[in-house]
């Protein structure tokens, strides 16, 4: 599957996700790879052209040390979820959800920013804190599984 032989023999999947006509894999390394059609950026490498192999998507290293332990893909747009609670997004989610803080067409993974809502009522803003807290220790339990994984396979 990887272009890179090298890549092939020393990963494995952790996670695969797909959107209309594109791919998202997270590996045992915390490595984001994505290959597909990417007319809206949903590729997160900066232009909009095809990949037709799985290519690291290296513009999620500047959140380092943060590392991805979840992805998604959905339509024309794909998220991955960092180990710092970080969400990045990139492609084009217009198309799917009207949302005005998501700017259509990201060419990179870009953060997601809290909604600037304070319409809440306290239960609401309470409910919506545990399902972060919920996320949150999710992917920490995410993170844990593929470290022991690395150590099981003597990688770490």
């Amino acid at each position: 599957m990887f272009a890179d032989k090298k890549v092939a023999r020393r990963s494995s999947l952790v996670s695969v996700a797909a959107g209309a006509k594109h791919s998202i894999v997270l590996t045992n390394y915390c490595e984001v790879y994505v290959f597909g059609e990417n007319n809206y950026g949903q590729l997160g490498r900066g232009d909009k052209k095809p990949m037709l192999l799985p290519k690291l998507l290296t513009s999620i290293h500047k959140y380092i040390p943060a590392k991805p332990v979840l992805i998604s893909a959905s339509g024309f747009h794909s998220l991955v979820a960092l180990s710092d609670g970080t969400m990045l997004h990139f492609g084009n989610v217009s198309r799917v959800v009207e949302v005005k803080r998501l700017n259509p067409d990201k060419l990179w993974p870009t953060a997601m920013l809290a909604p600037e809502d304070d319409s809440d009522t306290e239960s609401e803003r309470a409910s919506k804190q545990k399902k972060i807290k919920k996320l949150q220790n999710h992917m920490k339990k995410v993170e844990l599984k593929v470290r022991r994984t690395l150590n099981d396979d003597g990688m770490l």
